[in-house]
């Protein structure tokens, strides 16, 4: 009598996938489950966010915040949730995109050659740091309503050029307590493992409480490629980082 076959002989044979990236795994998941399991995209992005966006997305559409902050620029990141796109009355392109950040979501509208710069950007699931200003828009001079206002950009570009883009320099702080050889040798092979490409300006502060004064560790010529520096960046004490 022939052998019953296993139950691995009985199940079909898979299909060899290449992985998911972390953006793609984090968007099946959101579809899926509704919520992120392995964290928001952004969370990777943390340490741009913390030294570089000075606006949360849901204060964008508020007078109040709007008519203090007109003219200035503000700054923040955002994915890309979804992008309409239409032609106005007068002929020219729009685009209304739908971002949206760690708790809030903003719908922002980009009209002539403010959409046509930008909107191979404009896809969805893609990551972008966003800077723009605040302009009060004129409405005629009998006009006596609420002000309104336009959200005009200044610069757009995809978050993982973040570093690239705005990073001129790396500040690092640790406590006295925690100076030792072998935290030194630690901080020489992090740093000599992070150049490459742009490189920035690198210092290091020890404080003891409340003072704090720079050390003599380094030449304070040393330079790192800042997002690899970060990366690197595993040390078995507390730390600051700062990007300038």
């Amino acid at each position: 009598d022939a052998q019953p076959e296993s139950a691995s002989e009985l199940l079909p044979e898979l299909p060899k996938c290449d992985p998911w990236n972390d953006l793609l795994r984090a968007q099946h998941e959101k579809e899926v489950a509704g919520f992120y399991i392995s964290g928001h995209p952004l969370e990777s992005y943390k340490l741009i966010l913390k030294n570089y966006a000075n606006v949360e997305m849901n204060k964008l559409d508020d007078p109040q915040f709007l008519e203090t902050n007109c003219s200035k620029a503000l700054s923040f990141a955002a994915m890309v949730a979804n992008v309409r796109t239409g032609i106005t009355k007068n002929g020219k392109d729009f685009g209304n995109v739908l971002l949206e950040g760690y708790d809030s979501s903003w719908s922002w509208s980009l009209f002539g050659e403010d959409y046509a710069k930008y909107k191979h950007l404009l896809e969805p699931g893609k990551l972008l740091f966003i800077q723009l200003k605040v302009e009060k828009r004129f409405m005629g001079k009998d006009y006596t309503g609420e002000p309104r206002y336009n959200h005009k950009p200044l610069n757009v570009f995809y978050l993982t050029d973040a570093y690239e883009q705005l990073c001129k320099k790396v500040d690092m702080s640790m406590s006295i307590n925690d100076v030792s050889p072998n935290s030194a040798y630690l901080l020489k092979d992090i740093i000599q493992n992070s150049q490459g490409g742009k490189m920035v300006p690198f210092s290091l502060a020890i404080y003891e409480r409340e003072a704090k004064y720079h050390t003599n560790f380094f030449n304070p010529t040393v330079q790192v490629n800042p997002e690899l520096f970060v990366k690197n960046l595993k040390l078995p004490f507390e730390f600051e980082i700062k990007l300038k």
